[in-house]
């Protein structure tokens, strides 16, 4: 069975870089997994793929399947880890009930079967799909194994703060703070309320989150017709989930501003249809700031909402469509563009990112700048058709890109890790915290052996930076 390596560099105050430690890490270290209370730590995971890393304030949570797991021919099983921060209750129950006083783990351990026990969930009839984090909030995706799949209907599960309705349960923060105990968003409340009698089954395709905000793309199955909605819980008063319509009818305050948080989840307005009618460009992505959220559509369009006062959604209603990628640092928008798609001016194999918004760390890619200098390009050190653009990982100010470079004289393209913006916690492993403000590479490590390096995937959190290989 292939085993996945993973290493990380940055902040780490309570062991969410998993290296043992709970000190920051200036360099890249490979991260520990432990079995159980017992068993000592390993540096290797036997696993295909990394899903996703998810990371909050000072947790994260890591998606690994197994294609085959124990030599059996069977559907892919999967498998959630956890590290870092559970205070309150964004690593699962277990955490409270590990004996350790501080609620936290400086290694990866499994979380996924006491989490489905606690959540009442069968794991002969759902497996784990997806995973987002907020500040200090975990939320996960469960999809059905057997049912046919308009009639399956996901099950999205929080825990953790909910200082802005974070959890999406429909309790505001005084009547809840934070939960151990993993709670059910209330999906299927909002959705029989808006299609009584009609739905059949509803998917999550696309789940995204902010620091107290998450957005979910869901794909609804009707009883003549498939529709797609957008929803939104969480922080909202910088307009980031749209302007809702006042409930109390007698109100007389008539003014329409956006409310402080919604601590359930509501049909997002800009993209509310009336019943019947389908989405015409639907949304293939979206992305979260801290203020702002965008929208990445079929047509390669992109649309925006939120606060722009540090210019992170300017410009991004003129771009062509030929967007291929967005993604969001706290205040800042990032767009990958692929040449030979929309109307693109680049050759087939040519690439670029555009940037916008906060700047003062070199968040932009663009050298130093004095002023806000708007949608540009992130500017690398060399031509865009010398390697092929793999990946673009967006953190809280710092961005990762994962390239193959293009060899002449070797068969096999060697897969670099470039990156830029604010390092205050060593994230880029360089061993130093100056911030960078044009690309630069940090993988591999300068003087070791290019076609050695294996890399699969790259991961950005809160300070975090992560690189997987397999072997």
């Amino acid at each position: 069975m292939p085993h996945l390596r993973i290493l990380a560099a940055g902040s780490n105050a309570h062991g969410q870089l998993a290296n043992g430690t709970s000190d920051d890490s200036h360099v890249f270290r490979p991260c520990a997994f432990a079995a159980d209370a017992i068993s000592a730590p390993t540096h290797q995971l036997q696993g295909d793929h990394v899903l996703s890393i998810a990371c909050g304030a000072n947790h994260t949570l890591l998606l690994v399947e197994l294609e085959h797991p124990y030599g059996q021919s069977h559907k892919p099983a999967r498998q959630l880890w956890g590290c870092g921060d559970g205070l309150k209750g964004q690593l699962g129950p277990s955490y409270r009930r590990s004996g350790s006083p501080s609620c936290s783990s400086s290694f990866f351990w499994r979380l996924d079967q006491t989490i489905m026990d606690a959540a009442g969930i069968d794991e002969d009839k759902y497996m784990l799909h997806a995973i987002a984090a907020a500040w200090e909030s975990t939320f996960i995706v469960f999809r059905s194994k057997h049912e046919m799949l308009r009639e399956s209907r996901d099950i999205v599960i929080s825990m953790g703060n909910n200082d802005h309705g974070d959890l999406g349960v429909g309790l505001a923060p005084k009547e809840l703070k934070y939960s151990h105990e993993p709670r059910r968003v209330a999906l299927d409340e909002m959705l029989h309320t808006v299609y009584p009698d009609i739905l059949s089954g509803f998917h999550v395709i696309n789940l995204a989150s902010g620091l107290h905000n998450v957005i979910a793309t869901l794909q609804l199955f009707l009883r003549s017709r498939e529709e797609q909605i957008v929803v939104g819980w969480g922080a909202s008063r910088h307009g980031q989930l749209g302007i809702f319509p006042s409930q109390n009818h007698l109100s007389l305050d008539k003014t329409t501003r956006p409310s402080p948080f919604t601590p359930y989840p509501r049909i997002l307005p800009m993209f509310q249809t009336n019943p019947g009618r389908r989405t015409t460009d639907p949304i293939v992505k979206s992305a979260l700031g801290t203020h702002h959220s965008v929208f990445l559509h079929h047509s390669g369009r992109i649309t925006g909402l939120g606060s722009s006062k540090k210019g992170q959604l300017t410009g991004l209603s003129d771009t062509p469509g030929m967007i291929k990628d967005v993604q969001c640092t706290w205040n800042g928008t990032y767009l990958r563009l692929q040449g030979g798609c929309g109307e693109s001016k680049l050759g087939h194999t040519e690439w670029e990112i555009q940037a916008t918004g906060g700047y003062d760390k070199g968040q932009l890619g663009l050298g130093p700048v004095t002023s806000t200098p708007g949608l540009g390009i992130v500017r690398f050190p060399f031509k865009p058709n010398t390697c092929r653009m793999v990946d673009m990982a967006c953190g809280s100010e710092h961005v990762l890109v994962l390239l193959a470079r293009i060899n002449e004289q070797e068969p096999a393209e060697t897969p670099e890790v470039w990156a830029w913006g604010w390092n205050e916690h060593g994230n880029f492993g360089l061993g130093h915290t100056t911030d960078v403000h044009l690309p630069i590479l940090i993988w591999p490590l300068p003087g070791s052996d290019p076609l050695s390096s294996r890399v699969d995937s790259i991961w950005a959190g809160c300070g975090t930076s992560w690189i997987v290989e397999t072997f």
